[in-house]
């Protein structure tokens, strides 16, 4: 497995934050604490409304336990047919009940499958409650009808995980997220890193390539391969490809052994977790000079084994756990009013930083950013 320095992992967290300017995404550069506790954590604002060019770095601080005991409603999303939840949903369930512990906050976590069923959750919820935080299973929210929105607007919630430009997102009241191209931007920086100056190749395969709009028709959204030409031409590490496809282990198998047989020699590929799994089941039983490294966009706990085996030689963490963390200290503080805001804006947009993980602080990284502890 090929590892960088510290040094050159902090080369690459500051080159994120300009290249992300560079092309068009939130200027996120990472966690500034390496203690035990998740906090201060930097993360990029915009003022609820406000355009991209407004967007500040700030080091997010979470506010003191509320001297009366609020009650947040947290609804998220649920796989049908009893499949097990998503680490990242799983991760997002503990920081919100985590950090409403610390804060002197009453959760009430409820799951559904689809959209309609969360936003009726919410609905009744938010009768006894004093604020909601929405996940949503697709934050397009296509076939919501004029009412289901008026009744979601009417919730003020804060979201979480929906891009900005989302019917989901643009209803928030505060939005915490974080951004798929930035993630790119993350990955790519590491690679060129990585690279070390060589002459060197990658193949994207960042999913479907598309997006649902608020009328269930699908548009192409190819963002995130934007970012990462705008990240890497022109320098030692030449995008050869994009392949998309469905984000399942079968497709991206399918679309890993592609990739590899147009373009023997290939040095990186980099991908959604789905395909760095794929990328990694087949690259431990490969002889390493021949192989090349799968750079993942996320991490999972299969993707951390994977990193541990040398299937993966590195991830961006988007931290899910403080995601979680953050959206209930943002709760209370919409809760609680203006006087509450403290320095951030009372409505805001907040884009949670990615975070490099690699065989330089595999071990050393706080897996309690991204990961829920396993239940014994």
């Amino acid at each position: 497995m090929n590892t960088r320095s510290h040094l050159r992992l902090a080369a690459s967290l500051t080159a994120v934050l300009f290249a992300a300017t560079a092309c068009g995404g939130h200027p996120e550069s990472g966690p500034v604490n390496t203690g035990t506790g998740w906090s201060p954590f930097q993360v990029s604002v915009t003022a609820h409304a406000q355009p991209p060019t407004a967007t500040r770095l700030v080091e997010y601080q979470p506010m003191s336990p509320a001297a009366n005991e609020l009650t947040v409603c947290a609804v998220l999303p649920e796989l049908p047919f009893g499949l097990p939840r998503p680490s990242a949903v799983a991760a997002y369930d503990f920081g919100i009940t985590a950090q409403a512990a610390r804060q002197h906050a009453r959760t009430r976590v409820s799951y559904a499958t689809t959209d309609a069923r969360q936003l009726g959750q919410a609905v009744a919820c938010k009768k006894s409650a004093d604020v909601v935080i929405i996940d949503f299973v697709d934050p397009s929210l296509a076939g919501f009808t004029a009412a289901q929105l008026d009744q979601l607007r009417t919730l003020k919630p804060i979201v979480l995980a929906a891009p900005t430009n989302s019917v989901a997102g643009k209803a928030a009241q505060n939005l915490v997220t974080s951004d798929a191209a930035t993630q790119m931007v993350a990955a790519a920086q590491w690679s060129l890193g990585d690279a070390g100056g060589l002459p060197s190749t990658a193949v994207l395969l960042p999913g479907p390539g598309e997006v649902t709009n608020a009328d269930g028709t699908v548009s192409p959204d190819h963002s995130v391969e934007v970012a990462a030409h705008n990240t890497l031409d022109g320098t030692s590490l030449k995008i050869v490809g994009t392949y998309y496809g469905a984000d399942n282990s079968v497709a991206q198998h399918d679309l890993v052994v592609r990739a590899m047989t147009q373009h023997p020699g290939l040095t990186y590929i980099i991908g959604t977790s789905t395909a760095a799994i794929a990328a990694g089941n087949i690259f431990v039983t490969m002889n390493t000079d021949r192989r090349p490294q799968a750079v993942s966009l996320g991490i999972t706990p299969t993707v951390d084994d994977l990193l541990r085996q040398g299937g993966v030689v590195a991830a961006m963490s988007a931290s899910e756990v403080v995601q979680g963390r953050i959206a209930l200290d943002r709760a209370v503080r919409q809760a609680l009013g203006a006087s509450a805001a403290g320095t951030l804006p009372r409505l805001a947009d907040i884009w949670v930083s990615p975070v490099p993980i690699d065989g330089t602080n595999l071990d050393s990284s706080p897996h309690d950013w991204w990961r829920a502890p396993t239940k014994p």
